[in-house]
C-alpha cells in the first residue's frame, strides 16, 4: 500500500500513528482502511479534547490544588504511571504500546467532571503529558496541540516530561 494516500486523505500524523500503533517493529504492519481511520479518530477526539475543552483547564504553569477528590488523584496517579510505562516503551522501540498506553490515559481523562475538585488542573496535566508523549510520534498536531494549550514554546523545545516517583507506586 502506497502511504502517500493515506497522507494525502488523512494527513502524516495519522500515517505514523496508525504506522507505530498496529504492530510491533519486527512484525509486518498489515494495512486496513479501519486501521488508519481509527487512528485518525483518535487524533481528532485529542484535538476535541484540548480545542473543545469541557473542564476549565485553568493557567499554564498553575499550582496544584491542595485538595483533590479521590477519583481525580487516581487519574493524577494514572497520568504519571502512563508517563513511566511510554517513556520506557519508546526507549525499548514498543511503540505500538506506547500509543496504546496514550490511549488509555485519553479514556481516563474522560472520567473527569467538572464538578470534581482539582479536575481541571489534572486535566491540563494530563492533556500536556499526552502531547508531550505523542510528539515524537506526531509531530503537527502534537505543536499545534501544545501552542492550543497555551504554551509560547514550541513542544520540540520542552524536555521530556518525568513521572514522579511517589506516584508510581500503589
Amino acid at each position: 500500500v502506497d502511504p502517500e494516500a493515506i497522507i494525502r486523505s488523512y494527513g502524516a500524523d495519522t500515517a505514523r500513528l496508525f504506522m507505530l500503533s498496529d504492530s510491533p517493529p519486527e512484525r509486518d504492519l498489515e494495512w486496513s482502511e479501519t486501521g488508519v481511520e481509527g487512528a485518525w479518530r483518535y487524533l481528532n477526539r485529542l484535538w476535541r479534547m484540548v480545542a473543545e475543552a469541557r473542564l476549565d483547564l485553568g493557567a499554564v504553569g498553575g499550582a496544584q490544588p491542595n485538595h483533590m477528590d479521590p477519583a481525580v488523584d487516581a487519574v493524577h496517579q494514572a497520568v504519571h504511571t502512563a508517563i513511566d510505562a511510554t517513556t520506557s516503551d519508546l526507549d525499548r522501540f514498543h511503540f505500538n504500546r506506547a500509543v496504546a498506553r496514550i490511549r488509555e490515559l485519553t479514556n481516563e481523562l474522560d472520567k473527569l467532571e467538572a464538578t470534581m475538585a482539582g479536575a481541571g488542573w489534572v486535566m491540563r496535566e494530563g492533556l500536556e503529558a499526552i502531547v508531550r508523549l505523542i510528539g515524537p510520534m506526531t509531530p503537527h498536531v502534537a505543536e499545534d496541540l501544545w501552542q492550543r494549550l497555551g504554551h509560547q514554546a514550541l513542544l520540540a523545545e520542552i524536555a521530556w516530561p518525568e513521572a514522579e516517583a511517589a506516584l508510581l507506586t500503589d
